[in-house]
């Protein structure tokens, strides 16, 4: 018996896996290889470095929501050519963190530094400082966002791990701004002369093999579309992403004349409804009533600006997901937008959709 060949040591916790680091290329198109064989319960992604802004006016304020939402267009997880996650910059997962945790992953940044040292501030950078004494100095900054696949959302999270077993072509896609993105948009003073950066961009996988026999998995895909309006909307409809069960979806409403996120008296002012056929009704907020049942309902502490989390899970149950396929009798999915002759439509009012869906099992 002390002879007999013992069974190797299988090693079921959780796991985690950097993939090579890559360096940040205005306008490129980075892909990150996922090898083929891991159950994904999420993928980190990271951004650090130095940026070095010089200016010959104004005191260049940074872009509201970070530098890495800032210079991260797109941020996609592609199964050859099929996108099972796209996001229109990475915000929508800090939001996405604050609503089922409460905290989104800490950013940070040093003035005046090519490196955060012991001592570095904690949130996002601000400005860069009155021009004179400040242009062309350097500012260290480190950032990070996950992209979950465990589903939090519902009381079913293994069922959407991502199994990359038989997948060779899994990667991670990251379509990257200029630099000149890094001033906010309500920036009007700052004249920029030039940017330079030194940026790392590096993505952690985080595995369950003790998932790896699990016999079913679905799709948690999760994608965006943005509607221009153009002036006053009484009860127009916009057709959403339909087909699969929808759990949810994020709405962020953009004042384009302002160069800035709603308000939250314009908020009272953007009516929402969802309805199936034209005439279904499913549901009907103001922007305004969504922050408020977030703030009441969800892990979120603080108001979102000018954009709230539209939940269908009863109770985080997965299986009450809004049906939306031509099977279920859905041949229409629409938001009807209201919104008032009291705006501004000098520029276009945006009205994103962050939808988070279930893919049905052909």
């Amino acid at each position: 018996m002390e002879n007999q060949k013992q069974p190797a040591n299988i090693v079921l916790s959780q796991r985690s896996r950097k993939l090579p680091s890559k360096k940040y290329s205005a306008g490129d198109t980075l892909e990150f290889d996922i090898p083929s064989g891991e159950v994904i319960k999420e993928i980190v992604v990271s951004m650090h470095g130095k940026v070095t802004p010089s200016y010959s006016a104004g005191n260049f304020v940074f872009h509201k929501y970070g530098v890495m939402d800032a210079l991260v267009r797109a941020l996609n997880v592609n199964d050859g050519s099929k996108v099972l996650k796209g996001f229109q910059g990475v915000d929508v997962l800090r939001r996405q963190a604050r609503y089922l945790s409460g905290s989104a992953c800490p950013t940070f940044y040093k003035k005046n530094s090519s490196t955060l040292g012991t001592s570095p501030s904690v949130g996002f950078v601000d400005e860069a400082g009155a021009f004179g004494a400040n242009s062309g100095n350097d500012i260290a900054f480190s950032e990070t966002v996950s992209i979950p696949f465990e589903n939090k959302l519902s009381n079913q999270w293994s069922r959407t791990l991502l199994n990359t077993k038989g997948k060779n072509n899994v990667k991670v896609e990251m379509v990257l701004n200029e630099l000149s993105k890094l001033v906010d948009a309500s920036d009007g003073t700052t004249v920029v002369t030039g940017v330079t950066s030194d940026i790392t961009i590096e993505v952690q996988l985080i595995t369950i093999p003790a998932k790896r026999e699990m016999p079913v998995f679905e799709n948690w895909r999760q994608s965006h579309q943005t509607f221009n309006i153009f002036g006053q909307q009484s009860e127009q409809p916009y057709k959403l992403t339909k087909g699969a069960r929808v759990q949810g979806f994020w709405i962020t409403a953009y004042m384009g004349s302002a160069n800035r996120r709603l308000s939250l008296d314009e908020a009272k002012e953007l009516v929402i409804e969802v309805r199936l056929n034209g005439t279904e009704l499913v549901k009907k907020f103001s922007l305004y009533n969504l922050m408020m049942e977030n703030l009441s309902k969800s892990q979120i502490s603080e108001v979102q600006d000018g954009s709230a989390y539209c939940n269908f899970l009863d109770n985080s149950m997965f299986e009450t997901a809004l049906n939306t396929s031509n099977q279920a009798g859905v041949l229409e999915y629409d938001a009807i937008i209201t919104t008032p002759s009291s705006w501004s439509y000098s520029s276009p009012v945006q009205l994103t959709f962050e939808q988070d869906d279930i893919e049905l099992k052909n």
